[in-house]
């Protein structure tokens, strides 16, 4: 794996702290390269204890970073509301959604021409046993993917989706009961 650049972690919850030990334990990437932005104290210090740099707020991450990567590993309900804060490095990385259901559409409007990958894990990946499968904008290119796609193994084999179903997983919803996943061809 290409260990260059840092990575910028948002939300360390299960799957993010999966990716995390990932990194660390079975590619060797310096946890001091992955910054880590999590507002609950008590993830962040798990973060910490992993050896990354955590900050509660992404206005406290360092202003001269410039990662290769950011990870957006939160719940789909607060993505409006932060995504705006992390463009300031959108000239350098890529951006990497683990958020079920949110599209590639609604980072693009934020980001602009980025890249820009959406990726669904399954539930095995918070023991490195999952299946991701992911899908990439038209502005994620050559360079990006293999990084990309090194990142996300650390939780398990990684699936690219060609363009024809490009949105990934999303949680399709049959009567009043449980969500069930397929395929969505809309972006």
């Amino acid at each position: 794996m290409d260990q260059s650049g840092e990575i910028v972690l948002v939300g360390c919850g299960n799957t993010g702290f999966a990716l995390l030990e990932g990194w660390v334990a079975r590619f060797g990437i310096a946890a001091d390269r992955i910054h880590v932005v999590e507002p609950v104290e008590a993830l962040r210090r798990r973060a910490v204890a992993a050896g990354a740099a955590a900050y509660a707020d992404a206005s406290e991450l360092p202003q001269a970073l410039q990662p290769r990567a950011v990870i957006v590993a939160v719940k789909p309900q607060v993505i409006g509301s932060m995504l705006a804060t992390y463009r300031r490095f959108s000239a350098t990385a890529a951006f990497v959604s683990i958020a079920a259901g949110v599209p590639i559409a609604t980072f693009e409007a934020t980001l602009g021409a980025v890249p820009i990958v959406r990726a669904m894990p399954n539930m095995p990946a918070s023991i490195g046993m999952g299946v991701i499968a992911a899908f990439a904008n038209a502005h994620t290119g050559i360079v990006q993917m293999p990084y990309v796609s090194d990142l996300l193994a650390a939780v398990g084999n990684v699936h690219w989706l060609g363009k024809k179903s490009s949105s990934m997983l999303q949680p399709q919803y049959r009567g009043r009961g449980r969500p069930a996943s397929s395929i969505s061809s809309s972006a």
